[in-house]
């Protein structure tokens, strides 16, 4: 299967659920303000860390078995006991949410009075991790339509109630998590229906030890990617005000949107890189697709960061202005997020997927350290450089471990020059003081032309390498 048509294979859902993310980015700040915005920022991220906790990687445990099997029935109560076992874990979760939201909106918001509006966000985040975890299953038993109808559908009904709740009913932030829960209840009665022959299989216990025993030990990799996405939020609340959380939470949506590029890249290139690790050209095609991968996604990070930029100065209410200068470094740091994938490939080879936890704990470590120390002085610029640096942190361990246990010849030191290149333009785009669209486009073009030209005067990659990639070398072979 060309690697094309795998990446728009996982890609359609998944764009069009980004895609309604961001169209919503457009509408919510015209009937909530930064402050109120804050207050669902702050409480998402920490509520996102319940959710993630309450799946105990259990989708992660079955799909590690799942594929080893031969025997469906097998396969339905790996299946069947991982739905449960969530399930079961899911309802605990709720039940000690309800107890500790008292103190969760007394400890962000120095109030109790938002103890249901903690409730509600984090029920319906964890409604969204059994969706996820039931999206994945789909995924296992290769029913991509399937799994596209429910990310779709989802999305779709959570876009059309948060905007009736917030823009017609005047619900204020609490249209955000009522709308949520809505359409994320009515997506899980149709993964539960696709899945209905796995659910209605009797789980096993010994089955669910083995399967908590493999999603327990991905603990540290699970806490460590929340707290490099998502801490910023927690500390800024803490130091600073929901208003600069408000601001913050908007940079980072909207440079969240360079992502509807960026991962379907991800989900295919693991598997077809895995089936291609022993061709005899497997070198040579793999940095033809790094470089090929680097120059496209570096053209993007700077074009999406002006037009993002162009966005908010122009529809955006004034009070919002302020979030532009912060989206190309966020962008650049979704670039270094998704660039560990690479030296990855080697390390899953050898087995040793340990090293990816480790690196994502070390990020976590520099990000939170980072945001500890200039956050209090420094509000959203601080927490704004955080996150590229934790990134980094991530794509240097893996990429030195990688190199250590097994070299490979990537282009190194043209990468990071190329990485350098994008870094300081978005720097420049960052510490610019504009505050009118048109302003933003005339850095964003200059930006974009500068970048191009240097990248063609270097041959990198070079078209008729590119020429190559795409017609004839993105297939995987078995």
């Amino acid at each position: 299967m060309l690697l094309s048509r795998q990446i728009l294979s996982y890609g359609i859902g998944l764009v069009i659920s980004k895609l309604q993310v961001f169209i919503l980015l457009l509408i919510i700040p015209q009937f909530l303000s930064p402050e109120e915005y804050g207050i669902f920022e702050a409480t998402a991220a920490l509520t996102f860390l319940v959710s993630l906790l309450s799946t105990l990687n259990l989708d992660t445990a079955v799909g590690s078995y799942y594929n080893d099997q031969r025997d469906p029935s097998i396969k339905r109560v790996l299946v069947s006991t991982g739905l449960w076992t969530n399930v079961l874990a899911s309802a605990i979760a709720v039940c000690g949410l309800i107890q500790a939201a008292p103190h969760i909106s007394s400890w962000l918001f120095r109030t109790q009075e938002l103890s249901t509006f903690v409730v509600l966000a984090g029920t319906g985040a964890i409604l969204n991790s059994i969706l996820t975890t039931q999206q994945s299953y789909l995924r296992y038993r290769f029913m991509l339509f399937e799994h596209n109808v429910v990310q779709i559908s989802g999305s779709v009904l959570v876009f059309a109630l948060t905007v009736g709740l917030i823009a017609l009913a005047d619900t204020g932030v609490y249209g955000l998590v009522y709308g949520n829960i809505g359409g994320t209840l009515i997506a899980l009665f149709l993964a539960c229906y696709f899945n209905r022959h796995e659910i209605l299989t009797k789980p096993r216990r010994s089955t669910a030890q083995t399967l908590l025993k493999t999603g327990m030990m991905l603990i540290p990799f699970t806490v460590a990617s929340w707290a490099l996405s998502y801490i910023d939020r927690s500390v800024l609340v803490m130091y600073r005000s929901t208003e600069e959380v408000g601001l913050y939470g908007v940079a980072v949506r909207f440079a969240q949107a360079v992502l509807l590029l960026f991962s379907p890249f991800q989900s295919a290139w693991l598997p077809y890189a895995l089936a291609n690790w022993n061709r005899g050209d497997a070198s040579e095609l793999f940095n033809r697709v790094l470089s090929l991968f680097l120059v496209l996604a570096g053209l993007s990070v700077l074009a999406f960061s002006a037009i993002f930029q162009f966005i908010i100065l122009w529809i955006l209410p004034e009070t919002y202005h302020e979030s532009a200068h912060y989206v190309p470094i966020l962008a650049f740091g979704n670039l270094l997020a998704t660039l560990y994938y690479f030296p990855l490939v080697s390390l899953m080879v050898q087995k040793r997927t340990w090293v990816a936890s480790l690196a994502f704990v070390l990020g976590a470590i520099s990000n939170i350290f980072l945001n500890m120390l200039f956050v209090p002085s420094y509000g959203i610029a601080a927490a704004t450089w955080a996150t590229p640096a934790g990134y980094a942190m991530v794509l240097v361990v893996v990429m030195v471990l990688a190199q250590w246990r097994m070299p490979w010849r990537y282009p190194y030191a043209r990468i990071f020059a190329v990485l350098g290149l994008i870094s300081a333009l978005s720097a420049i785009a960052f510490v610019l003081p504009f505050n009118h669209p048109g302003q933003a486009l005339i850095v964003g073009t200059i930006s974009v032309i500068s970048y191009a030209l240097v990248v063609w005067l270097a041959g990198f990659p070079g078209w008729a390498k590119a020429k190559a990639i795409l017609r004839s070398r993105l297939r995987v072979r078995s």
